[in-house]
């Protein structure tokens, strides 16, 4: 099972994480959320900083107290979201989750 391991945020409501498999990612949360619905206080670029890991780097959440108020699954940053290194462009949305990893490990050896 795929795990963040580290967390940096190298631009206003950009983030970038490191997974347990030795690829990074850089995601512009603007992108995919649009800052809308339950992503609204991602706009605040101070909160946006506040990113932290939980149930062991499984999950990337955002908490207003103790209450999570936006959360991701580390599979679905890893092998579904498109970054900016576009890793995922061109896989249909119907693969399922072992064919991405699968994929993703020939990009990584290629």
């Amino acid at each position: 099972m795929i795990k963040i391991v580290n967390l940096s945020f190298p631009e206003a409501h950009k983030l970038e994480i490191q997974f347990s498999d030795g690829s990074k990612k850089v995601f512009d949360y603007f992108r995919p959320t649009g800052f809308v619905g339950s992503a609204q206080f991602l706009a605040n670029s101070d909160f946006f900083t506040l990113a932290e890991t939980s149930f062991n780097g499984r999950q990337l959440v955002w908490k207003n107290g103790d209450e999570v108020v936006y959360d991701n699954c580390a599979d679905a940053l890893r092998y579904y979201w498109d970054d900016e290194s576009h890793e995922s462009e061109g896989i249909d949305d119907s693969i399922g989750l072992l064919e991405r990893i699968e994929i993703a490990k020939s990009k990584q050896l290629a």
